[in-house]
């Protein structure tokens, strides 16, 4: 195992660790990994908010639609799982406790009180890319994953299908009724086609590196029989399938080198979309 990839394993079991003050009270565990993903989420959904309506109106609604920016926060959260859990007929993780439901509502409420975000930009999100990637890894390998491979069907717990449909749903889901119910509409939800399914919709980032990391982390680990019948790291190792913790942080180092390049051809300005074909910059301006 690389230095790297040991770094960020020991990064996630720090970061990953429940909250001292909770733990002791006997609430719900919540670990500064949450705590993290939460306020970029909230901070996100207001800068979306910000570019829709321009920024000094958005200073004017901010308080004022609270409730209704806590709703957009958890449809984008919940929305993959719980679209998931109709499908797979399992309750979803709210259901048995308010811990994340709650937090997802306090950092949307303290992101509302704010008085100035930083717009999206290059110095920026680039930083940021690492976090996303460390919060959305763990969304699609150990969460994504478990709710397959882990069904009482055995039909379904050893089909790589269901795994990587399920896996797109979960990190792409909540955005897509987000989008589709114009959530960030400053006359109201309106239903509107989601730029998912708009020209070059398919090939942003978020759709399609859901399933390529979740297939990643079960290749390595050997989730279900049909990983264990690739040829590659398995034959060639000794040790057999990798670790969870190991093969997570190698998921979580290949993401964020793509969120990466997601922040330059976004954010990277005209030296980044100069040396790209005229086609490919207009996909990026359509995104």
């Amino acid at each position: 195992m690389s230095s790297l990839t040991t770094f960020v394993v020991d990064l996630y079991r720090y970061l990953l660790t429940p909250i001292p003050p909770f733990a002791s009270l006997g609430l719900p565990a919540l670990s500064l990994l949450d705590f993290a993903g939460a306020f970029r989420l909230s901070v996100a959904l207001r800068q979306l908010k910000a570019g829709a309506i321009g920024t000094e109106g958005e200073r004017a609604v901010k308080v004022k639609e609270l409730m209704k920016d806590i709703w957009s926060s958890w449809t984008v959260v919940f929305g993959g799982e719980l679209m998931n859990s109709m499908l797979l007929s399992t309750p979803p993780s709210f259901v048995f406790s308010p811990a994340v439901p709650l937090l997802f509502a306090f950092t949307q409420t303290t992101s509302a009180y704010i008085p100035s975000i930083p717009t999206p930009a290059i110095n920026n999100e680039l930083p940021l890319a690492f976090l996303d990637a460390l919060t959305r890894t763990v969304l699609l390998c150990n969460f994504s994953v478990p709710m397959v491979v882990n069904h009482h069907l055995p039909a379904v717990s050893s089909s790589p299908w269901a795994l990587i449909l399920c896996s797109t749903i979960m990190g792409n889901g909540g955005f897509f009724i987000f989008n589709a119910l114009g959530m960030n509409n400053p006359g109201g939800w309106t239903l509107r086609t989601p730029p998912e399914l708009g020209t070059w919709g398919w090939t942003a980032t978020d759709i399609w590196c859901a399933p390529l990391i979740t297939a990643l982390y079960a290749y390595l680990t050997g989730a279900q029989p049909f990983w264990l019948s690739l040829p590659g790291v398995h034959e060639k190792s000794a040790m057999g399938n990798m670790d969870e913790e190991s093969a997570r942080a190698v998921c979580a180092l290949v993401l964020a080198t793509l969120f990466a390049g997601r922040a330059v051809r976004k954010h990277g300005g005209a030296w980044a979309q100069a040396r790209l074909p005229r086609e490919e910059t207009e996909k990026i301006k359509e995104q």
